[in-house]
């Protein structure tokens, strides 16, 4: 088929045809619910780690994107603490088989969509908030 063909006739469809191709390429291009409630577990750490950053028990923090590392903490006294963050403990016993000296905090987070859950981001900021705390204090 010639481009200039191709693309009168994407110009010429219905309304109800333009719905549907939309509805595919959104489906299509959508996340897996996984690899979303991955994401937001990050964030909850994050929040978890500016407030521990607010309190000054910690220097800073980075995200790192290295095989079994998701973030490092910077201590006051120059040492680093590189962790996992892990949506449920399904997987924790898989990742200390790879890397035994890393650290996991779980999150035990399974809703896709906790901008709408409000009271759940805030129980999970707190249940997690001593986990990370504890990461501190380990040589």
């Amino acid at each position: 088929m010639k481009r200039g063909v191709r693309n009168c006739y994407r110009n010429n469809l219905t309304k109800k045809q333009k719905r549907r191709r939309e509805r595919i390429s959104r489906f299509n291009n959508k996340e897996p619910r996984s690899f979303k409630i991955g994401k937001q577990s990050e964030e909850i750490v994050v929040v978890v780690l500016e407030k521990l950053k607010d309190d000054g028990l910690i220097k800073g923090f980075k995200r790192k994107n290295a095989r079994g590392i998701d973030f490092i903490i910077f201590l006051w006294d120059g040492r680093k603490k590189p962790f996992q963050v892990k949506s449920s403990w399904y997987w924790v016993q898989k990742h200390y088989e790879k890397f035994p000296n890393i650290p996991v905090v779980v999150v035990g987070n399974r809703y896709p969509d906790l901008g709408k859950r409000p009271k759940r981001f805030r129980y999970l900021v707190n249940s997690v908030y001593p986990s990370v705390r504890n990461l501190l204090s380990v040589a």
